[in-house]
């Protein structure tokens, strides 16, 4: 219980956090990130790891099943991550002229803060 108040509470302050972000300048110069430090986030996120492991949580392989199962899991968690990626790089491409804008920026944050509140609804329903 403890844990779920916490959680709801980070994600209130994470939801008011992206509400009030100011937008990003049009004048500003765009940093793109190295490989390495891509590589580095890729490596430290904790939510990929958490994600993973319930997926391997959900659907164990039996002894009897065999190597061949486990291979078809790595290669069904290698596809989906590899499209959910480049998705997300996509969305981020397209999402980035949209943001420059300090009007559009604005409602986008708001948008995204609202959205992140709405995924507190099954936290608070149980």
């Amino acid at each position: 219980m403890a844990a779920t108040v916490i959680g709801g509470l980070y994600m209130l302050y994470l939801a008011l956090r992206i509400a009030t972000a100011p937008p990003v300048a049009a004048e500003q110069g765009t940093h793109l990130p190295s490989f390495l430090g891509g590589f580095v986030l890729a490596i430290a996120n904790p939510k990929a790891y958490a994600a993973i492991g319930s997926l391997y949580v959900g659907s164990l392989v039996d002894a009897q099943q065999g190597t061949r199962a486990a291979v078809g899991s790595v290669v069904v968690l290698a596809f989906v991550a590899v499209a959910l990626n480049t998705t997300w790089l996509a969305f981020g491409a397209a999402i980035a002229a949209v943001l420059r804008d300090p009007r559009k920026a604005r409602i986008a944050n708001l948008v995204f803060a609202l959205l992140l509140l709405a995924s507190l609804v099954p936290l608070l329903l149980s």
